[in-house]
């Protein structure tokens, strides 16, 4: 792998021991719907012995950028890690404007600069990875676009030990009809520029299943500030403002950042929120006590009165507000070293107006435990009344052997679509790909949500997603799925009403040398309600990756997609040969 690769490998296995002590430490926390950011300093190293995951390690972490000597730049302590790129990708398709008929072959150029900044100061933890992608077709015009991929977070200190800023941001293109394939560029990584999506089976650039009438470009950013300080043995204080503003809009040409420009049946949401939070200190030995008041309120718009898709009409509500004041008493119990048990009480008030107006005031309860079996695993559940409804909540990562790892989650929430969306990016950390990985489990955080279509109003979400990775000496296998179920609290004159979405994906990527990859995928995605009335989906990629120089590499993929559906303009297919380039500076 040769001398520069070790430090790089080395700085890789320190950021992943970062991203798992972080997961370690907030495993512990009781099964409310995350709001405020997750991740702060008083969770890195919070639990003893949180060591590194056995698995994929330094051979999985060197081909994320296709290139044979990993990601040159994940910054050790104490240093700053800047990596630009360039990728072109050209590709061949049968059916570019991915319809049932008339099929139009066409020829696509895409060309992606990119960036990849890597910090880790005493003054600011950064993990950033930037792509936009122009699309340009030689027969279809129309098809032209400039779409945007984005995942960033960071901490920054601005006073020692007391005041901190967290900053995230999101960018990604998803369906607007859902069901494709269960693929789509919202959270994951572009490391690499446009081959990194050969791997993944769904590219930022050429996405099956997925083009500019049917798809929307997915924002959101955040910031929070706040103040943080530990009272000796006593506990430490908490208390924080958070102001996140999320879109989604119709992929209708050039999108810029922050947001894309609005258009037809675009949506908004501004969330702001307020906390205060004290937790006990070691004066109180085997227990601790955490006490938290957390008030939000969010305003949704939507541009036009209607969404129109293939002849299915829906009136959406103009506009929607929430609000939500809720106080949570949460005791924690360390039964031994392996069993932490959770018993909180507390009170919410929620109040939704509009048509789907809502409202909920009662009191909450919950009960559960968190199980380490191992210092490379840990389990929580719990099971409680929260947001108007009793529901179960889990999330872990469980280490089978030394090559098998298993994530899951399952949660039971209350908002709008975009609401969701903010709750799972305050979850999410930077990998070491570039992806957003849930800090709870290490697992994805966006596989039900790229496969869900786009609709205004107020659900019940309940999402589970469950993930296997097995690694071998030149092999990596995963199997992941994702089943979603988001039903409309009523009221609402939103024909599409509750849809539910449950998917499987299964990945293979195999060394053929070490300067050759193959990387394969396939899907099968079942959608019930939504637009059309439901939908069935499968999708199969496979690409050869080919190491040229450390910082120069290619690919070739095959994709293939179909779609049926009771709609007949929904069933449709799509072969695509893709070729393509990136080079790192």
């Amino acid at each position: 792998m040769g001398a520069k690769a070790a430090p790089r490998i080395a700085a890789a296995s320190l950021m992943r021991r970062f991203l798992w002590t972080v997961a370690a430490g907030t495993l512990g926390q009781s099964g409310a719907a995350v709001a405020f950011p997750l991740v702060d300093p008083t969770n890195v190293g919070s639990l003893a012995g949180a060591s590194d995951l056995a698995g994929p390690d330094a051979q999985d972490l060197t081909h994320q950028l296709q290139i044979a000597n990993g990601l040159p730049g994940l910054a050790s302590a104490g240093g700053w890690t800047f990596v630009p790129r360039l990728g072109f990708q050209e590709s061949l398709t049968d059916n570019v404007m991915q319809v049932h008929s008339p099929m139009r072959w066409d020829l696509t150029t895409a060309f992606s600069p990119g960036i990849t900044i890597a910090g880790n100061t005493q003054r600011a933890q950064v993990r950033l990875d930037y792509a936009p992608v122009l699309i340009m077709n030689a027969r279809t015009g129309s098809q032209n676009a400039l779409n945007q991929q984005l995942n960033g977070t960071a901490t920054v200190t601005a006073i020692s030990d007391l005041a901190f800023v967290d900053l995230r941001a999101l960018a990604g293109v998803q369906s607007t009809r859902g069901a494709a394939g269960g693929y789509g560029t919202i959270g994951a990584g572009d490391a690499g520029g446009l081959t990194a999506g050969s791997m993944s089976g769904f590219g930022a650039t050429t996405g099956v299943g997925a083009n500019k009438e049917n798809t929307v470009q997915t924002t959101s950013v955040s910031i929070s500030p706040y103040l943080l300080h530990k009272f000796g043995d006593y506990g430490t204080a908490k208390l924080g403002y958070s102001l996140n503003l999320s879109q989604n809009s119709p992929t209708t040409g050039v999108q810029f950042l922050p947001f894309p420009a609005g258009g037809g049946n675009s949506q908004k949401l501004m969330t702001t929120e307020q906390t205060v939070e004290f937790k006990s200190g070691d004066f109180l030995n085997d227990f601790q006590d955490t006490l938290d008041v957390d008030m939000s309120q969010s305003t949704s718009t939507n541009q036009i009165g209607s969404i129109t898709t293939f002849g299915t009409v829906a009136t959406a509500p103009t506009s929607l507000r929430s609000s939500r004041q809720i106080v949570t008493n949460a005791l924690n119990y360390a039964l031994n070293r392996k069993v932490t048990l959770t018993v909180s009480i507390g009170h919410e008030n929620i109040v939704y107006t509009g048509s789907n107006a809502t409202s909920i005031n009662d009191m909450t309860w919950s009960f559960g435990g968190t199980y380490n079996p191992n210092q490379n695993s840990s389990i929580t559940v719990s099971y409680g009344h929260l947001q108007g409804a009793d529901a179960l909540s889990f999330s872990g990562h469980y280490q089978l052997t030394a090559r098998t790892a298993i994530t899951g989650s399952y949660s039971d929430t209350l908002g709008t679509q975009l609401e969701n969306l903010q709750r799972q990016l305050n979850q999410g950390v930077v990998g070491a790909n570039g992806s957003l990985v849930n800090a709870q489990t290490g697992g994805q955080l966006f596989g039900s949500t790229n496969a869900t279509p786009i609709q205004p109003g107020v659900f019940h979400f309940k999402t589970l997603t469950a993930t296997a990775t097995t690694q071998l000496n030149r092999d990596t296998l995963s199997l992941t799925l994702n089943m979603s179920n988001q039903v409309s609290t009523g009221g609402s004159s939103v024909t599409l009403g509750s849809s539910q979405t449950n998917g499987i994906i299964m990945q293979w990527t195999h060394d053929l040398r070490p300067d050759l990859r193959l990387s394969t995928s396939a899907s099968y995605n079942i959608l019930t309600g939504g637009i059309g009335g439901g939908s069935q989906s499968i999708a199969f990629n496979s690409s050869l990756i080919y190491t040229i120089s450390e910082t120069l590499s290619a690919s070739a993929r095959y994709s293939f997609f179909k779609s049926t559906s009771s709609s007949a303009l929904l069933s449709l297919y799509e072969d695509i040969l893709v070729v393509g380039i990136t080079k790192l500076f």
